[in-house]
């Protein structure tokens, strides 16, 4: 982790190709108890479609970031392994090459893009570490500065230049700080979470940031997940809760596409879910406007253009996928 590693391996590869895409528009859905929804919307124009390809190796709890119109997916759990493998993707074919390693392996942590380069913060492995690793042009890897503590299952999102990281375990206890940096080395806390979580959802909109679920404590069934949806006032930092959700909700992916935000997937009533929901930043409630092609959680999710995509994901427990879906609309 301390020391920058060279790219050898450069490679192309290409993900596998799908003889038919499988489309879920934004059909409507009966609401159930064990969904987590306030309500169900009429069909809406957003389209949910399974990609004509897929990731070069089911992945999970990795991350993914858009750089120069292509797909950085950076670390996670490839193979029953933590991985240090960056794969660059083109999203028109779906063609993989290797971007670069990190210099430790890492899943379960949070990026957000300094100087238009894939940035990490934190994640697990053996322990947690509280390194920030920044994927620089020609595959190097450098640790460009350390968090506050070690912190793993973290979420970021970002305003502009600065990127916020929210959530997370530092291996012993959850932290409740809201960290915002610019360059990745400086950190200030600008709120401390109502109720600390890890595996939450996370978005921006406006001076606030939304900390959608996520879990309250170890282990990872429904019995230790929240149904608080948190509000960040970024001018204030004041931290409020804003709603409480039918049922409890984490491991999922938040994501803001043609100026709504949505949350996809994830366990939803201490169940591996298939829901696509659009977040109201006024009420925090979530509203079902299509269906994933199967159940996911622990994916990571990156906007290229008009299009969001959902990367892999875990299935069931320990079960990784190497589906990708676009979002459209």
């Amino acid at each position: 982790m301390l020391a920058s590693i060279v790219l050898v391996a450069t490679a192309c590869s290409s993900g596998g190709r799908r003889a038919q895409t499988n489309r879920s528009s934004s059909r409507a859905a009966a609401p159930a108890a064990a969904s987590g929804t306030t309500a169900v919307a009429p069909p809406a124009t957003l389209q949910v479609t399974l990609a004509p390809w897929s990731l070069p190796a089911p992945l999970s709890r990795e991350v993914a970031a858009t750089v120069g119109g292509q797909i950085v997916v950076l670390g996670g759990l490839r193979n029953g392994s933590t991985t240090t493998i960056a794969d660059a993707i083109i999203p028109a074919t779906g063609q993989a090459r290797r971007d670069g390693m990190l210099a430790t392996p890492v899943h379960d942590s949070a990026v957000g893009l300094i100087d238009g380069r894939p940035v990490l913060f934190g994640g697990g492995a053996s322990t947690v570490t509280n390194a920030v690793q920044m994927l620089q042009s020609g595959g190097v890897t450098k640790v460009v500065g350390r968090l506050p503590q070690g912190r793993a299952d973290d979420s970021a999102t970002q305003i502009g230049t600065t990127v916020y990281v929210v959530g997370g375990y530092d291996g012993a206890t959850l932290t409740p700080d809201v960290l915002a940096t610019s360059d990745g080395a400086q950190f200030s806390v600008v709120g401390r979470l109502a109720q600390p979580v890890r595996y939450p959802a996370v978005a921006a909109s406006g001076d606030s940031l939304f900390v959608i679920g996520g879990a309250t404590s170890g282990g990872e069934s429904a019995g230790v997940d929240t149904d608080v949806v948190q509000q960040v006032d970024l001018r204030t930092g004041r931290v409020s809760v804003l709603t409480h959700l039918p049922a409890t909700l984490s491991h999922a992916a938040a994501v803001s596409l043609g100026g709504n935000i949505y949350v996809l997937g994830g366990h939803v009533g201490g169940r591996w879910s298939d829901q696509v929901a659009r977040f109201d930043t006024a009420s925090g409630a979530l509203t079902v406007v299509g269906h994933l092609p199967r159940a996911v959680s622990d994916a990571a999710v990156t906007v290229v253009g008009d299009t969001a995509y959902l990367l892999g994901g875990e299935r069931a427990p320990s079960t990784p996928v190497a589906d990708v879906v676009q979002l459209t609309g």
